[in-house]
């Protein structure tokens, strides 16, 4: 058998091998997801006492400063969100969440996530219009609680950092900085808030 001819079967013979392994890993891989599925969506309900709730601390914010409806706008949405349940889930998928906290309390996991991003997106809006009317230091209020409630809303970081940096207030933005790099983010967008920031200079 010529050299060429053998090699070409060798080849041949490896790559079926090889591609039935790859095969038998994903039905594998598939059999797994799906068994952790049924168990996931077991009516089960499970105690939530022990979910990372947010709470929002409306003393720490800058009430009544901004003087526009969309000012009063945001400020209602806090008011209300405040009577609310909030989590940051967005780390965890949905079969976790399920296994985790029971599939009879996926709905109200949903709602409290839900809370949470509205949470985080009306401080990013808040804080921006505050920046936009030259409230910086409100702006900065702002800032600190959605810093504090871990927010991967990227706006917000980017407002503080261009106060801090028309302040000279170089400090605050390295400890600025550290903080957000330390976010944890299940789609890296602590990269993309760290980016932000070094585009101001840091």
């Amino acid at each position: 058998m010529p050299a060429l001819l053998f090699c070409i079967i060798l080849f041949v013979t490896l790559f079926h091998f090889r591609l039935k392994r790859i095969q038998q890993a994903e039905q594998t891989d598939q059999e797994e997801y799906l068994a952790l599925e049924r168990k996931a969506a077991m009516p089960i309900k499970r105690n939530l006492n022990d979910l990372p709730y947010v709470t929002i601390p409306l003393e720490q914010l800058p009430f009544s400063k901004l003087k526009t409806k969309a000012g009063e706008e945001y400020e209602a949405t806090l008011q209300q969100l405040a009577k609310e349940k909030l989590c940051n889930l967005a780390s965890s998928s949905a079969t976790d969440l399920k296994l985790k906290y029971g599939a009879k309390n996926f709905s109200l996991l949903t709602r409290y996530e839900e809370n949470y991003q509205l949470y985080v997106v009306t401080l990013a809006n808040w804080c921006e219009a505050l920046f936009q009317d030259g409230q910086w230091e409100a702006a900065l209020q702002v800032g600190s609680c959605a810093l504090a409630c871990q927010s991967d809303v990227s706006k917000t970081y980017r407002i503080m950092a261009q106060i801090y940096l028309q302040e000279d207030d170089y400090d605050a933005l390295h400890h600025l900085a550290d903080t957000v790099a330390g976010i944890p983010s299940p789609l890296d967008l602590k990269k993309t808030v760290y980016d932000v920031l070094n585009q101001t200079g840091i």
